[in-house]
């Protein structure tokens, strides 16, 4: 995840890894992240990722609102294809209109692209797998594992708004100290904050889950008159 403001600079950390932009897609996303900003009303916009698809590639970009938001800032996330660099917001999952049963991602390789790919199978009644070889059921998103995915009559939009969710839950993950809360208990960025000390930079123990607090015990922090003055209000990895 990047900041728009310091997009190009924060890419240039990923070439070692070998996982980066060509020059066309930097060019088109920083220039989609600018149109963002000035189409929507938020605080900040970030870069959050690339997902492979069998047929097509999808650029996902997440904004954080601050303001008049109850200890944690409103996440929205928003997705654009090759065919067409302009952010789209992700449309709201309806779930009584979800089927009953799981949808689940079955691993299979690629070897061109020296990646695993997800093909899709829904489980039948008595738990029958059907393949969905027909064209309106095919599905591009890549997975690199087995996933279940609640299904409905889901759309390809569906699926990759609730395995970006899923990946964001789990994943995103901000040093601690980087965010405090205010009085009025709005969670921010800590413009104090100058980093994490070079040796405990690998230490995981340092970082903590950028999401809403799930902890009991934090969640009971967070009430204290004291939360302001603390930085490990968010869960723990």
């Amino acid at each position: 995840v990047m900041l728009a403001s310091t997009f190009q600079e924060d890419l240039s950390y990923l070439w070692p890894t070998g996982q980066s932009l060509n020059p066309d897609e930097k060019l088109n996303i920083n220039l989609a992240l600018t149109q963002l900003h000035e189409q929507e009303d938020f605080e900040e916009a970030l870069f959050w990722g690339k997902i492979s698809g069998l047929s097509s590639d999808y650029y996902i970009a997440q904004t954080l609102q601050y303001s008049n938001q109850y200890e944690f800032p409103l996440k929205t996330f928003y997705w654009c294809k090759t065919r067409d660099w302009n952010f789209k917001e992700f449309p709201v999952l309806n779930w009584k209109t979800v089927e009953s049963g799981p949808v689940s991602i079955i691993v299979h390789r690629r070897p061109e692209l020296g990646t695993d790919r997800g093909a899709v199978e829904r489980g039948g009644r008595g738990g029958e797998g059907v393949g969905l070889d027909e064209e309106e059921d095919k599905d591009s998103l890549a997975s690199t594992i087995e996933e279940v995915i609640p299904p409905k009559n889901l759309t390809e939009l569906d699926r990759l708004g609730i395995v970006v969710r899923a990946i964001d839950h789990e994943c995103f993950i901000v040093p601690e100290g980087g965010f405090r809360l205010t009085p009025d208990h709005e969670l921010v960025r800590n413009k104090c904050f100058e980093g994490i000390n070079k040796e405990d930079i690998m230490d995981l123990g340092f970082y903590k889950h950028f999401r809403n607090v799930q902890d009991y015990e934090k969640k009971e922090r967070l009430d204290k008159g004291d939360a302001v003055f603390r930085y490990d209000l968010l869960d723990e990895i």
